[in-house]
């Protein structure tokens, strides 16, 4: 874990994660995990990768989430594109498997009650009512570690995962939130 807590890696004999609150860039992001990678490869030297994946979460809360409607396409907010509708629902949450050329995604969206999370071991509860986009890119396809290939892996799925992002949100969603286009 980084000093600042916001950087962390999780190694076992089945798994490695690279997980952060917040990054700079993709291109920092995908630097970091490499150089991760390199020392798993240099010190473990694992013969085959089983499963690779990018998990990028979203969550609205506050003023923010009060003009969702103005930051989301309204076709994926359904019931709740409205202020009104939306203090009227607790739960609303949509899950679906997509094929994508990279492997499989797993897509969530929706509103999230005080309290709640959709995964425990990846999210703290807050005590508000907030509006969460989960984006899972993976592939299962086995091959040979390789911290090049793996690399370009990771890329093309923080790619397709930037571009379902990109569909969903809005110009507005960027301004509030700082990114940039």
């Amino acid at each position: 874990m980084s000093a600042d807590k916001n950087w962390r890696v999780s190694l076992s004999t089945a798994f490695c994660t690279f997980e952060c609150d917040s990054y700079t860039s993709r291109d920092d992001f995908i630097t970091r995990w490499t150089r991760v990678l390199a020392a798993i490869e240099q010190t473990f030297n694992p013969r085959i990768e089983l499963r690779t994946g990018t998990r990028y979460i979203n969550q609205v809360k506050g003023d923010p989430f009060k003009s969702l409607e103005k930051m989301v396409r309204t076709g994926i907010l359904g019931i709740v594109a409205t202020p009104d509708m939306r203090q009227q629902v607790r739960h609303h949450l949509t899950e679906a498997t997509l094929a994508v050329e990279e492997g499989e995604m797993l897509l969530r969206f929706g509103i999230l009650p005080p309290n709640a999370v959709i995964d425990p071991g990846v999210m703290n509860p807050i005590s508000e009512a907030s509006w969460i986009l989960d984006i899972d890119v993976y592939s299962t396809a086995q091959g040979p570690f390789t911290v090049d290939k793996l690399a370009a892996s990771f890329r093309a799925l923080a790619e397709r995962e930037y571009c379902v992002f990109r569909y969903i949100t809005n110009e507005e969603f960027l301004k509030v939130y700082g990114a940039k286009g």
